[in-house]
């Protein structure tokens, strides 16, 4: 996730969406929920990273995808 419009990068699928929420997912980890057009997205984050970028319900956030297909549809 980035919160900011990324931009010369090699990621080919940037979805901008909105956090619905966070969650904490083990020691380490927290799950980030981002609306994304009405479809909601899961994000693994470290939890040091969702510190280090206020990530926090109703933020504006930049899911940058790097998979070639997301539950079984091609990309």
């Amino acid at each position: 996730l980035s919160t900011r419009a990324p931009g010369h990068i090699g990621a080919r699928h940037v979805l901008a969406g909105t956090v619905t929420e966070v969650r904490g997912e083990g020691p380490h980890h927290d799950l980030v929920g981002v609306d994304v057009g009405g479809a909601v997205l899961l994000a693994r984050v470290a939890r040091d990273a969702t510190q280090a970028l206020g990530i926090r319900g109703g933020l504006p956030v930049w899911a940058l995808l790097t998979a070639v297909s997301v539950g079984g549809r091609a990309l």
